[in-house]
């Protein structure tokens, strides 16, 4: 088991669909990507907004997460420790994301703060568009 230092208590975390990576988000807005096997950091992506909801693709391949705005989600590639694509045409708040099975389109609730509104969209990953 991976114990972060106390000053870098866990928020949120995710577990790759086999299990064998832990992207874990902490208190400084770090994500780090955690070999469960060996519970070694393995690499860390920086976010500045509090507590993303972070989800693998169905492969593990792709991460992704709220970016540097609640309006942005970025999808980082687990495999290249980079940056993948940044999808920032949100209106509100990216609120929840999740990856089709395919892991080709990623399905977002923009959600508005100030009301029970929300509207769900399709962003193809292939070109980094939404879907119509």
């Amino acid at each position: 088991m991976t114990v972060l230092p106390s000053e870098n208590a866990a928020l949120n975390m995710a577990l790759s669909p086999d299990g064998r990576v832990a992207a874990i988000l902490d208190v400084k807005n770090r994500i780090h990507l955690v070999d469960v096997g060996t519970g070694l950091r393995t690499a860390a992506f920086h976010t500045t907004t509090e507590n993303p909801t972070l989800n693998f693709s169905p492969d593990g391949r792709l991460l992704a997460a709220r970016g540097t705005s609640d309006t942005e989600v970025v999808i980082w590639d687990v495999a290249e420790r980079k940056l993948n694509a940044r999808l920032s045409e949100f209106k509100q708040w990216a609120a929840h994301f999740a990856f089709s099975p395919d892991g080709n389109t990623l399905a977002v609730v923009d959600r508005r703060r100030d009301a029970d509104v929300s509207e769900i969209g399709l962003w193809d990953l292939q070109t980094q568009t939404p879907l119509k």
